[in-house]
């Protein structure tokens, strides 16, 4: 201040500013390098210019880049370059976890979840997945009567098939093989076998007399599947195998196989597990993707600000949750029809029922996947939080909803979770029309989408009501800085 004769350093500061390699005041000597004017204070507190007789000194400049001296490094100053070098690296990386970990600390309900919901996951995988079902129905109709040695062949099977200690399957009497069938048509049992007369008598001679028709006739167990899931397929098969093992090796001293399967009431022959995994799966990947990509860019249009300026500008909540779920419907049509094709045409996978009937439960999905995004898009604050949720949220509807393992699996105390999610019924529905060929007429089919509709309706308001909190918030914030600003115009 004394150097320059001013009266504060922001004058000293401004003076700098503007006087710094600028062309010179009329009547003053010209400016190239340094300042050559001086400032005088005057009474009021101004600055006025003048030119002194005395140039002020340029200032030493000093050389941006020091010349690099060369010399050779010996190995002790490499060893201590290397050494300063790591515990650098060793100081930052130890305060980046640091902070990390200050972080997740402040907010106990996110440690709390990022350390349960693991375990939650592999709690849910053992539960759901893998353990053999019960309960399962087959129509048995056992026409053999007579006995061999004392002992009937086909009541010694039949008891078999569900042995004390064993909840696999559960036998259903039947009168006639036509009473059986229609409940296997009527989705009420998963097979239908038939214990022939003479069963007892035909069986032991089976493999003395093999071009004896009578006797192939009546020794032979036909058998009518519901094919349409494969797995429940596989345990009774091997149900009904273990049986007629353990029947024919007591009594007859000798494994023997009659059992004939017949073309399959509902899929066909061969079947594969892609088959069986294939209508479920279409629409858990739709409803898991949904769920992420509507989070994911809502949650970034409230981190971005966009979210703020649309509140700011008048526009309801209630509009932004419907306006993202129409525009993105597009996309999910688009994606559905995509997934549609290369199913049925790159991996011939056929739909016995109506294509535009599965596009509709799929899209139904995609919706409801859509509404839970918004929902937890709502209450997320970080696209991080936003995919934590999602994770957490999506395994176990797909280890519940019984498109990997049946239904029948799931212990009683956790299946009515299973019965409420849109996942459940929409697989099942799925798995209807691909392999039964339903239609709307069933009730597996029409109940599913009265549950995913259901769902939407539930959701996407859910979602709006949930949201106005911030809106609120931000329209008190817009209206407190609009009042103070007209104060501060009215005082001036």
């Amino acid at each position: 201040m004394v150097r320059y004769a001013m009266s504060t350093l922001e004058d000293v500061f401004l003076f700098l500013c503007q006087n710094v390699k600028r062309p010179a005041l009329p009547g003053c000597d010209d400016v190239q390098s340094g300042v050559n004017v001086e400032v005088a204070v005057d009474k009021k507190g101004g600055l006025d210019d003048y030119c002194g007789s005395d140039p002020l000194p340029p200032p030493e400049e000093e050389p941006l880049v020091q010349e690099y001296q060369k010399t050779t490094p010996t190995a002790c100053a490499c060893a201590c370059a290397i050494a300063q070098h790591l515990r650098r690296v060793s100081r930052h990386t130890v305060a980046i976890a640091w902070r990390k970990l200050c972080q997740i600390a402040r907010n106990p309900a996110v440690l709390l979840y990022l350390a349960l919901i693991p375990s939650l996951q592999v709690f849910l995988f053992l539960v759901a997945i893998g353990p053999n079902p019960s309960g399962l129905r087959l129509c048995v109709v056992n026409d053999d009567g007579a006995g061999w040695n004392g002992h009937a062949l086909g009541n010694a099977f039949v008891q078999q098939l569900a042995p004390p200690g064993s909840t696999l399957l559960n036998v259903v009497n039947c009168s006639t093989v036509n009473e059986a069938t229609a409940a296997v048509e009527d989705a009420h049992c998963w097979g239908a076998l038939h214990v022939p007369s003479n069963f007892s008598y035909a069986l032991p001679r089976r493999a003395i007399f093999p071009k004896d028709d009578f006797i192939q006739e009546h020794s032979t167990l036909p058998v009518w599947m519901d094919e349409s899931n494969y797995q429940v397929t596989l345990l009774i098969g091997q149900q009904i195998y273990r049986a007629i093992s353990e029947v024919t090796s007591q009594l007859l001293g000798t494994e023997v196989s009659p059992v004939a399967y017949q073309d399959p009431v509902y899929g066909a022959k061969g079947t594969t597990f892609s088959d069986f995994l294939a209508p479920g799966m279409t629409g858990l990947i739709v409803f898991g993707m949904t769920i992420g990509m509507t989070a994911q860019v809502f949650v970034r249009e409230k981190s971005d600000g966009t979210l703020d300026r649309l509140f700011a500008a008048g526009v309801g909540s209630g509009s932004m949750v419907l306006g993202t779920l129409f525009a993105y419907t597009a996309v999910l049509v688009v994606q559905v029809v995509l997934m549609i094709v290369v199913m049925v045409f790159g991996f011939g996978i056929h739909v016995q029922g109506s294509t535009g009937l599965m596009l509709l439960l799929v899209l139904l999905l995609g919706l409801d996947g859509m509404g839970f995004g918004l929902l937890i898009a709502s209450v997320a604050s970080t696209e991080l939080a936003a995919a934590q949720i999602t994770v957490g949220t999506y395994f176990p509807s797909l280890m519940l909803s019984g498109v990997l393992w049946p239904l029948s699996a799931v212990p009683h105390w956790i299946a009515w979770l299973s019965a409420l999610l849109p996942t459940t019924w929409a697989g099942a529905a799925l798995r209807s029309v691909v392999a039964r060929g339903w239609g709307v007429s069933h009730w597996e089919v029409w109940a599913p989408l009265c549950v995913a509709a259901a769902w939407l309706a539930l959701l996407v308001p859910l979602a709006a009501v949930v949201m106005p909190g911030r809106e609120s918030r931000l329209r008190l914030r817009v209206r407190l800085w609009l009042r103070a600003h007209t104060c501060a115009r009215h005082h001036r």
